[in-house]
């Protein structure tokens, strides 16, 4: 006579572990490729924005200093790209 047991079964099979892993390997790639990249374009933005504002100050401080109108100018190519930045 076989005897079964009426007590539930506690914990996870290694099989289900390691199903478990792998889909965290998965989701944590995924993450990688795509949230990585975004982080880096961001960091290219606020450098831009960094430096614009910079000069922005700078242009402020010389206008103050030598009491005439002062600017920046943006040099930019066809496609909108800003390349230089010039004090005016």
């Amino acid at each position: 006579m076989l005897s079964c047991s009426t007590e539930p079964r506690r914990g996870l099979t290694l099989i289900e572990l390691i199903v478990v892993m792998i889909l965290m390997g998965i989701v944590s790639a995924l993450v990688v490729f795509y949230v990585v990249p975004a982080f880096q374009d961001n960091k290219n933005v606020i450098r831009g924005v960094d430096r614009v504002t910079t000069m922005l100050l700078i242009a402020k401080q010389r206008a103050l200093r030598d009491q005439a109108p002062r600017g920046v100018r943006f040099l930019v190519l066809s496609d909108s790209t800003c390349t230089d930045l010039q004090y005016i």
